[in-house]
């Protein structure tokens, strides 16, 4: 993390959660975390070894990639597993990074992730291309399948369960392109919300995988 830097988002509910299953962890400053002798002092043999950084932003995983491609391989023939777990972000920075991610075994969360080698993406791609003259634009999310999952989700549900909807919607099923449904009510007096999350591993035997987190 940044020297002084105050901590928001997931990390303060991450350690606190960390805490609750008394599961060690460190917390390094970014001058010294960028010594890749001085993480590796913190490891543990026979254990798995997490690396995250407080911080989703790109410059932040341009600086510590290399850090952590120098542990990768000085750990190589050792009983050290290791992988980096980051943020829904990290999907916007494969093109730059997409070999470093497969080489550390990164895993990464978010409710929205497209695989643009499956034919199901594929297809969508080539179907917009057509339509309108223009690739969709690589960002988190990509707003365009967005939209087109979302409408087939509730229109698929209106057309099976019509003005009895909202009780049927723990029975759909439906396979994503890019954004998975799992509703759950709030309370009985509230509407609901999504609480479907994927994981996402470059694995370092560069093998792809999208897991479903339920």
């Amino acid at each position: 993390e940044e020297p002084g830097e105050k901590e928001d988002g997931m990390i303060p509910g991450f350690k606190q959660e960390l805490d609750s299953r008394d599961i060690d962890y460190t917390v390094l400053v970014a001058d010294t975390a960028t010594n890749k002798d001085t993480i590796r002092n913190h490891f543990k043999l026979y254990h798995e070894n997490i690396l995250m950084m407080s911080s989703e932003k790109s410059g932040v995983l341009n600086n510590m990639m290399p850090v952590f491609q120098l542990l990768v391989r000085d750990t190589a023939t050792t009983k050290y597993d290791m992988h980096l777990f980051g943020y829904p972000q990290y999907q916007v920075y494969t093109n730059n990074h997409l070999a470093s991610f497969y080489e550390i075994d990164t895993y990464f969360f978010s409710s929205f992730y497209t695989n643009n080698l499956l034919p199901q993406a594929i297809n969508y791609h080539k179907k917009y291309r057509r339509i309108y003259s223009k690739e969709i634009v690589n960002r988190y999310p990509k707003y365009a399948i967005l939209g087109f999952d979302i409408g087939y989700y509730f229109l698929k549900a209106l057309h099976l369960y019509g003005t009895d909807m909202e009780n049927h919607l723990h029975e759909m099923q439906y396979d994503p392109i890019q954004t998975g449904f799992k509703f759950e009510r709030v309370n009985n007096w509230g509407g609901f919300i999504n609480r479907k999350v994927f994981f996402v591993n470059f694995g370092n035997n560069y093998e792809l995988r999208k897991i479903d987190f339920d």
